[in-house]
């Protein structure tokens, strides 16, 4: 009784609350728990499901739990894009250039096809790439060399000082080899002949995870070709050809973790992992070199599908590395005394990537740049080089290059796909349920019931995509990332190497949840009266009139908003009739006339007792939505969000009037 009389305001604000909270679970506990759902009104539920809809829930929110679109990429997004869609002058945060997917141009975001984007395009994205980034960098030795075996040359690199015999022929094709020998993309006629950017990728992929702390011995013949001994971590050997290059790639890829290198079952440890922490391998070349198969599967992203690898033969691998050592020593040595180049992967690995390296099998993401930019007449060559330039430009502005700064800058990231399948299995069974008990107990009808039931899991429930490329909604995009230099609060371009859309997989939570739900929100109307009587459920109270008709009052109010916004918008731009309306005028079309005309719907069913028919009603507001579906995914088209947004919620008031027929009668 202390507590109760104590003094102070916080006090009496902490019995208030108690006693509110006691007297309200007294209330609740008074009654079944479905018996909650059961004993609401009709129009309770209406109101609901609007307010969801309207208070502060974004368009990209109601989207993804808009039941529609789960029809529509099941297996990724429809390939269907109209040319007239493709010609809207749209100012963004972000853009897309993705392979394989189809254009899409519009406000929020929008994609290019990476397959517009020429490979001079490319070419000479790579060479101001080249410029403003090294593939080096020069630092003194973290332990002492051993000078008897290695030398440093003019460039920093690492020379024997006796070089073994290299005879042992490759079994490759005489056109493999020619090709994995010869520079590109340069000429003759350019003064630095450009490595591509597949070779910088391997490049880096050969240095990357690597177990430095092995020291490896390639054997030809019972004759040592090549040896870690006493060389620097990280170090670049000198090769003068692709001969040269292979024992030093080969030594590098039996370093590397089991699953990610074929070459280590046939590697022969002279002393066991764990007993020595700096054991030595040895590898006979003449045993594996009988193909051109990959000898390695480099997962530089982890959390990218298998298929999305860096897979490369012995010969490719040794071919890249000796064209980027070559073009290397093409340029004036810059190697301080004493010092030793170093491979960095971050940053021959961006290289690549900015110059288009996962253009044709992943996706490029820039966003937060600088300065406004338009798609509209602008060349796909001009776009993309713009925005690379723009890139390296923050990097020499802030001199991240030269301060050391650019592994700070740049990172790889993604949530672990490894717990997905027992939550997916979960979140299907409660989307099972939640639609069950919706249509049993309550008065929604199948429409409605998915859509709340959406409302639960959407960006919650962790999908096919999480199980492959570990993302969900609420967590961050996997792939390569670049902050911006002087806010590595914001990302400032994402690269992936699967060419997917961005934040959706090939199968989203929608699909799973939309076909399961529906299923769970079916057998729930059609065993409806023999649920309820073996659960023991109140009698369903039939809906007022009144209910009925305030939905389809709010439905024509809306529609009435939605045409004064646009008849207002297009008076003072006077676009409604250019192309770049296109996708909003269909948008608006098949909604504003399939609500009206469900409204009549709705009023004649009531009028003429035909509430049996509500069905129809959720069927007609589930078609609706595939003209909007189909156009850009519903929230890709060149629309404004206030026009989306009460287009969005004029399909929820449209599904609460089904709900509000259905138990009416």
């Amino acid at each position: 009784m202390a507590f109760f009389h104590g003094p102070g305001r916080a006090t009496n604000i902490v019995v208030s609350s108690l006693l509110l909270l006691m007297l309200y679970t007294v209330i609740v506990s008074a009654q079944a728990p479905v018996n909650d759902i059961v004993s609401w009104p009709s129009g309770l539920l209406l109101l609901a499901t609007i307010l969801y809809a309207a208070l502060g829930t974004s368009p990209d929110d109601l989207w993804n739990i808009e039941p529609t679109t789960g029809l529509l990429i099941g297996r990724g997004l429809p390939l269907f894009s109209l040319p007239i869609m493709q010609k809207v002058c749209w100012v963004a945060p972000s853009c897309h250039y993705v392979s394989g997917i189809r254009t899409a141009t519009g406000i929020s975001t929008f994609w290019i096809r990476a397959d517009d984007v020429t490979s001079e395009a490319r070419k000479n994205c790579l060479q101001r790439a080249l410029e403003v980034i090294p593939c080096v960098n020069y630092a003194h030795p973290t332990f002492d060399i051993d000078s008897s075996l290695w030398k440093i040359n003019a460039w920093g690199f690492l020379e024997p000082i006796v070089s073994p015999p290299l005879r042992f022929t490759l079994p490759v094709s005489p056109s493999t080899l020619s090709s994995s020998t010869t520079p590109s993309p340069g000429s003759e006629k350019n003064k630095y002949p450009l490595p591509n950017v597949q070779d910088l990728l391997f490049f880096a992929a050969i240095d990357y995870h690597v177990f430095r702390e092995w020291t490896v011995q390639i054997l030809h013949k019972n004759a040592c070709i090549f040896s870690t001994k006493g060389s620097e971590a990280t170090c670049v050997f000198d090769v003068s050809s692709v001969e040269e290059a292979i024992p030093i790639v080969a030594a590098n890829i039996i370093r590397r973790p089991t699953s990610q290198s074929v070459l280590r079952r046939f590697a022969k440890f002279d002393c066991h992992p764990e007993n020595n922490p700096n054991p030595s391998c040895t590898f006979h070349l003449d045993r594996f070199l009988t193909s051109n198969e990959p000898i390695c599967h480099i997962d530089i992203h982890s959390y990218a599908p298998r298929k999305h690898s860096v897979s490369a033969s012995l010969v490719e691998l040794a071919g890249a590395y000796y064209r980027v050592v070559k073009y290397l020593k093409t340029q004036p040595p810059e190697c301080p005394p004493g010092q030793v180049a170093h491979i960095s992967v971050g940053q021959t690995l961006w290289i690549a990537i900015l110059g288009g390296v996962f253009l044709d099998s992943g996706r490029t993401t820039f966003q937060n740049l600088s300065g406004r930019r338009s798609l509209l007449d602008i060349p796909i060559d001009d776009s993309y080089k713009e925005r690379v330039y723009t890139i390296l430009q923050e990097l020499e502005t802030h001199k991240v290059i030269e301060t050391g700064n650019f592994d700070d800058v740049v990172y790889s990231g993604g949530l672990s796909r490894g717990p997905a399948i027992p939550f997916l299995l979960t979140g299907l069974i409660g989307q099972i349920l939640v639609c069950y008990f919706l249509a049993v107990g309550t008065s929604a009808g199948i429409w409605t019931s998915v859509a709340l039931a959406n409302s639960l899991f959407a960006g919650k429930l962790p999908d096919f995509h999480t199980l492959y490329l570990g993302r969900t909604q609420h967590s961050s995009e996997p792939g390569f990332k670049m902050r911006v230099p002087n806010d590595h609060s914001r990302i400032m371009v994402i690269t992936t190497m699967d060419k997917t859309c961005p934040n959706e997989g090939k199968l989203r939570p929608g699909f799973l949840l939309n076909m399961v739900g529906l299923v769970g929100a079916t057998f729930g109307t059609i065993f409806q009266r023999q649920t309820r009587d073996a659960l023991g459920f109140s009698p369903f109270v039939p809906c007022r009139p009144w209910v009925v008709y305030t939905a389809a009052g709010l439905t024509l109010l809306g529609t009435c908003l939605v045409l004064l916004m646009v008849v207002n918008q297009q008076l003072q731009e006077n676009l409604w009739s250019t192309r770049s309306e296109f996708p909003k005028r269909v948008a608006i079309y098949s909604t504003l006339i399939t609500s009206v005309l469900a409204a009549v719907l709705v009023i004649v069913f009531r009028l003429r007792r035909l509430t049996h028919l509500w069905p129809l009603l959720d069927a007609l507001t589930w078609l609706s939505g595939l003209p909007l579906g189909l156009l850009e995914n519903g929230r890709m088209i060149s629309i404004e969000h206030n026009v989306l947004h009460l287009l969005l919620i004029l399909r929820w008031l449209m599904g609460a009037m089904a709900s509000a027929v259905g138990s009416s009668a």
